[in-house]
């Protein structure tokens, strides 16, 4: 059980306990009790956890404007339902639900511990006929064959294609698709900021594939659930990584244009300086990169890169003492 689907925010505010996480906050009282309702034997499952978790975090984040919830705690591993997380202290739950009716801005009652079952796309798909291609949707997934032809995105349009496909069945199966999107494209972007892999693993496909994923996820996912901001800077950051290490300098220039409005949007994000100062460097303006890259210094002191790339920017200018020291 995760806090939220990969292309949301969790929320944290004071409001919960005093300042603690929307999730853990309902995590935790749930654990305590107030997750055992269904039926209120004593004993708290993980099925009656989520359930209250789901309701409760869906509620707190509710968006009257959108009309939809702004963090969906995930869960998985349905074969594990019937686990007894907890046994229930009554004295204890009574305490807890008194002090929440006078200690937080959302009281509970005995209504809202109803258990708010999600829709289980397994079950769904199956009612509606469409089991067999749901499964085909889902070893796409698993075997990481997203934008690929033949791959999930080419499977989910065949399956919004039919009849029995709902609405509610529509969503549900976009949101899995873009949330597998967001997450690959993560990897990348994390491999990038932890010096994760070694540069030549950097070519051409390896970015511009990501930033498929992350146009697709666009397209894909609803608006209320990511930051429009930080997706459209990523997908810059992206597109202009890709070219890196090409010799062609207009398409140099083209790439570091990108960087240049990545950074007019995001100019506190020290990972779009790194890439700058290369790409400054490549067009043998060494001056302007050694500028941006103690930029990226200044913003991010204890990351490798912008050190190693301040190095590279002397050696290549023959100061062999200033390049030693970076």
């Amino acid at each position: 059980m995760i806090s939220c689907a990969s292309n949301q925010v969790s929320f944290e505010g004071s409001q919960w306990g005093g300042g603690r996480g929307l999730f853990s906050w309902h995590l935790i009282n749930g654990l305590k009790g107030l997750a055992d309702v269904e039926p209120e034997d004593g004993e708290v499952t993980l099925t009656e956890l989520y359930d209250y978790v789901k309701k409760n975090v869906n509620k707190a984040s509710y968006d009257a404007v959108s009309k939809k919830s702004r963090q969906t705690p995930q869960y998985c591993c349905n074969t594990a339902d019937g686990m007894v997380l907890s046994m229930v202290n009554p004295a204890e739950k009574e305490r807890l639900t008194a002090q929440l009716k006078v200690g937080v801005s959302y009281t509970p009652d005995k209504a809202d511990y109803a258990a708010n079952k999600s829709v289980h796309l397994g079950s769904a798909m199956k009612e509606a006929g469409l089991e067999d291609v749901y499964k085909l949707f889902l070893k796409a997934l698993n075997e990481g064959r997203l934008i690929e032809k033949g791959g999930a995105h080419e499977i989910l349009n065949d399956i919004l294609q039919q009849k029995a496909t709902t609405s509610e069945l529509a969503s549900e199966l976009k949101f899995t698709l873009s949330s597998k999107l967001m997450t690959d494209v993560t990897k990348v972007i994390n491999t990038y900021l932890y010096a994760g892999t070694n540069n030549n693993n950097y070519t051409y496909d390896y970015f511009m594939t990501a930033a498929k994923k992350l146009e697709l996820f666009q397209h894909l996912a609803d608006s209320n659930y990511y930051t429009p901001l930080d997706v459209k800077v990523n997908l810059l950051f992206l597109e202009g990584h890709a070219n890196w290490q090409t010799y062609n300098t207009n398409i140099m220039r083209y790439s570091l244009s990108k960087i240049d409005s990545a950074i007019a949007l995001k100019p506190q994000a020290a990972y779009l300086y790194n890439i700058k100062g290369l790409m400054e460097m490549a067009l043998k303006q060494f001056v302007a990169g050694e500028k941006t890259f103690r930029k990226g210094i200044q913003l991010a002191p204890n990351w490798l890169y912008p050190y190693h790339n301040l190095g590279s920017c002397f050696s290549n200018q023959g100061k062999y003492d200033s390049a030693l020291v970076y």
